[in-house]
C-alpha cells in the first residue's frame, strides 16, 4: 500500500480531512479590571468615516433593491391563474411561500432604511467634526 504524502497542513494529504478552521479566533479576553484612563486626545480618521457613510449608502441601495425583488416574488399570477398553479401542491407551496417572501421583503426593506439611515448620521459625524477642527484651529490661531 502506498503511502500518503503528508500536506504542511497536517491533514495527511486527504483531500476531504477534517480540520480546524484556519485562524479560528480564541475566545475573547476578560474585560480590563481597574480604572480606564483617557489621553483626553481624540483622532478621528474624516475620510474612513466618509468611506464607511458611502459603504452604508451602498449597502442600503442593495438591499432596497433586494427588497423590491422579494415583493416582486409575492405577486399575483397571470389574471385568472393562481401564481403558483391551481394544483393542491402549488397552492400549499404559494400558502406556505408567500407570507414569509412577504416577510423577508419587509425585513429587507427596514434593513434598507437603518443602512441609509447610518449613512446620514455618519455623514452629519464628519461634518461636525470638520466643522470643529476648523472652529478649533480658527480659536487657536487668535492666541
Amino acid at each position: 500500500m502506498a503511502v500518503e504524502p503528508q500536506l504542511q497542513d497536517g491533514t495527511g494529504g486527504y483531500r476531504n480531512a477534517p480540520t480546524a478552521a484556519p485562524g479560528t479566533p480564541s475566545a475573547p479576553s476578560a474585560p480590563l479590571s481597574g480604572t480606564v484612563t483617557f489621553s483626553g486626545v481624540l483622532v478621528v480618521d474624516s475620510e474612513e468615516l466618509a468611506r464607511a457613510a458611502a459603504a452604508f449608502g451602498l449597502a442600503a441601495e442593495a438591499a432596497a433593491s433586494a427588497a423590491a425583488v422579494a415583493q416582486e416574488q409575492t405577486g399575483a399570477g397571470a389574471p385568472g391563474v393562481p401564481e403558483w398553479g391551481s394544483d393542491p401542491l402549488g397552492q400549499a407551496f404559494g400558502n406556505s411561500y408567500v407570507p414569509v417572501a412577504s416577510e423577508v421583503g419587509t425585513a429587507l426593506q427596514e434593513v434598507a432604511q437603518f443602512f441609509t439611515a447610518m449613512s446620514g448620521q455618519l455623514s452629519a459625524t464628519v461634518a461636525a467634526f470638520a466643522a470643529t477642527e476648523q472652529a478649533n484651529n480658527e480659536l487657536a490661531s487668535g492666541l
